[in-house]
């Protein structure tokens, strides 16, 4: 072996440039490399499969002895980052050999016995001693069995999101965060999956020392909670957990805990990225009960919701959750109103917000609508508020200056640049000097209706000769998200004889452009008003149209 491979920072170099079938080969060769080698092969994995691997034949016959899982504790003590992603459509099952099926006549807990067996020949803390990161995604349940009773004593950051079997995944996310044995390097826990109900332990909040934590939804009251912690989203020590730099937090009107009303106490004093959910609070799923296309006056008297839980509740949520703060001096603030907001609400939010934080340091914000991510079925008896689109500019501009913010996303209503209003551009692009990507988009036009399965909407229309009104006043500008916007002959008048120009936009993305390819003659304006953006094509993409350098 070349002496070249003794040198630590050598080696570590070469094993950088190596894919993992390369490793494992480079592993066999020598018992010198063993070592470092499978050190880097198992650093990272994104499967538990090898786990089993390193299990005798007859696991499931015999009870296992501490001998038999030696190699398993081996490689599990190289594990650093286990990441197990799927996507929505093929999320990360167990492997195919552990699955139970009834037409072939196996045990469908032929995985979870798999793991009691191990668990039963050695504590189980002795695996995983090492492991820093975990992130699940779109992934089976049932693949955190493993992880139940692992000590935790590295580990610095956990992120799940969206299991499969969304119940039963919740009970096994709780099973792992609850049996961690030591959360002295626990700093980022970021747990979500889908609208399940779901309580980060008390214990992990206490005791860990949090910089990061995102606190899952609430989206439906929970009836048969056993106390309050069991149905409000926050709980007063989330909110007391002065270490938190950056907090997800869902708010429906039974957010706040009762204890709180009667304080003064200011929280969250380092919060750094805030980002808020304000919810809407919805009786029950009426999926559960086959109710498609209900409304209010249909609803059955026993199933209507009760009475509030506090009289805290007819307030609104997100304004006295602001005057909570201890005026936190933010970076990120992302704020993601309901289909029901109106103006009023609107308005006192952003106030609230430029009231209890300091905002001089703001390098992105968003005041963001819901979308069309969340389940349709479940909005039907809603109706949607229009926010007329001068209400978010005066908001927007209620919150100048921001000279450090860098990103901007607009989408609670639809863009104001839907009309020339020069003075209204100055004041607010006057305000947002720094601004590099800016994001006018919305989920919901004025126009639209509800079918039976999901919403049928036609965005706002934005000719292109305001966008470049707007942000040739915004000189380093890079990237410029819009829903509609129109390049018919109309839409040029205003800007053709201006000296308007962009130049350092690279990104142009559009949702769809109306007029595409009908003025070719136009494209000298574009290249004019776009320098940095060497090719223009306008024509429509079903998801999103996209002009790039």
């Amino acid at each position: 072996m070349h002496r070249a491979w003794l040198i630590d920072e050598i080696l570590l170099l070469i094993l950088e440039y190596l894919d993992r079938p390369s490793l494992a080969a480079l592993a066999r060769t020598c018992k010198g490399l063993f070592v470092p080698v499978t050190d880097e092969l198992w650093k990272t994995l994104q499967t538990v499969a090898p786990f089993l691997d390193c299990l005798p034949p007859d696991i499931m016959k015999r009870p296992l002895q501490a001998k038999d899982i030696v190699r398993l504790d081996m490689y599990g003590d190289k594990v650093h980052i286990l990441e197990l992603e799927g996507t929505f459509h093929d999320p990360l099952q167990i492997p195919e050999r552990w699955k139970g099926s009834k037409r072939k006549g196996t045990d469908f807990r032929l995985w979870g016995r798999a793991w009691e067996n191990i668990a039963s020949a050695r504590p189980q803390a002795r695996f995983l001693p090492n492991l820093r990161s975990l992130r699940v995604n779109h992934a089976d349940g049932d693949l955190l069995l493993p992880l139940v009773g692992i000590s935790g004593k590295h580990l610095k950051k956990v992120w799940i999101k969206y299991l499969a079997f969304g119940r039963k995944g919740s009970g096994n996310i709780k099973e792992v965060l609850s049996n961690l044995q030591d959360y002295s390097k626990l700093e980022d826990v970021f747990v979500r999956n889908g609208g399940h109900t779901y309580n980060v332990p008390t214990r992990l909040v206490l005791e860990a020392p949090l910089k990061r934590l995102a606190v899952p939804s609430t989206i439906f009251p929970h009836r048969k909670a056993k106390d309050a912690s069991d149905t409000y989203p926050i709980r007063q020590e989330i909110l007391e957990k002065s270490s938190l730099e950056n907090i997800t937090v869902s708010l429906n009107r039974e957010w706040c805990p009762v204890a709180l009303l009667s304080s003064e106490k200011k929280y969250l004093p380092n919060l750094k990225y805030l980002w808020l959910d304000i919810m809407r609070v919805i009786p029950f799923n009426p999926g559960e009960y086959g109710l498609h296309g209900w409304n209010e006056e249909t609803v059955p008297e026993r199933l209507a919701v009760s009475q509030p839980w506090n009289e805290y509740s007819q307030n609104e949520p997100a304004t006295t959750f602001f005057e909570r703060l201890d005026n936190p001096e933010l970076t990120l603030l992302n704020i993601k109103f309901p289909h029901s907001v109106n103006p009023d609400q609107l308005l006192a939010t952003v106030a609230a917000a430029r009231s209890n934080c300091r905002l001089r340091n703001l390098e992105e914000l968003s005041l963001a609508g819901e979308g069309e991510g969340t389940n349709h079925q479940q909005y039907y008896h809603y109706s949607t508020s229009f926010i007329p689109p001068n209400v978010v500019a005066q908001g927007l501009i209620s919150l100048l200056p921001l000279y450090s913010l860098r990103s901007l996303r607009l989408s609670v209503s639809p863009s104001f640049l839907s009309n020339l209003d020069l003075n209204l551009f100055r004041s607010i692009a006057s305000g947002v000097p720094a601004l590099e990507i800016l994001r006018l988009t919305h989920p919901l036009g004025p126009n639209f209706r509800f079918d039976h399965y999901c919403y049928v909407h036609r965005d706002e229309m934005v000719p292109i000769s305001n966008v470049v009104a707007f942000c040739s006043k915004l000189p380093k500008l890079v990237e410029i998200t819009l829903g509609v916007v129109s390049v018919l002959p109309e839409a040029f008048e205003e800007a053709k004889d201006t000296d308007w120009v962009c130049p350092n936009v690279e990104i142009f993305s559009v949702c769809k452009c109306k007029g595409a390819g009908k003025v070719p003659m136009e494209n000298t304006l574009l290249e004019k008003w776009f320098p940095k953006i060497d090719e223009l094509n306008w024509a429509y993409d079903s998801s999103a149209d996209t002009f790039m350098r």
